[in-house]
């Protein structure tokens, strides 16, 4: 799977792409991004740019309702490791 997005307001272009090969089960509702690849880069005329690299994975359990997600890699300069977790997502506060 590869998933390209950009979005710009007044003079700010933020482009994403995601990659990863998809798993997944209809049903038991479960999806895996299992070496997911993420690269986020900025355009402005007001401020330098910033550009970003990530790796990691991403698991969905529909039925149990969480998500997780587990990325390391390079933002502007500075080293992120991150762990994600949402639960209970069926019904949004």
């Amino acid at each position: 799977m590869t998933l390209e997005l950009e979005s710009s307001k007044d003079n700010l272009v933020i482009q994403a792409k995601l990659a990863s090969p998809l798993t997944g089960n209809l049903e038991t509702r479960q999806v895996h991004l299992p070496n997911l690849t993420v690269a986020i880069s900025t355009v402005s005329t007001d401020v330098s740019g910033i550009k970003g690299d990530l790796q990691g994975s991403v698991t969905v359990d529909g039925v149990k309702q969480n998500v997780q997600a587990n990325l390391a890699g390079k933002v502007a300069d500075s080293n992120i490791k991150a762990r994600l977790e949402v639960a209970g997502f069926a019904n949004p506060a």
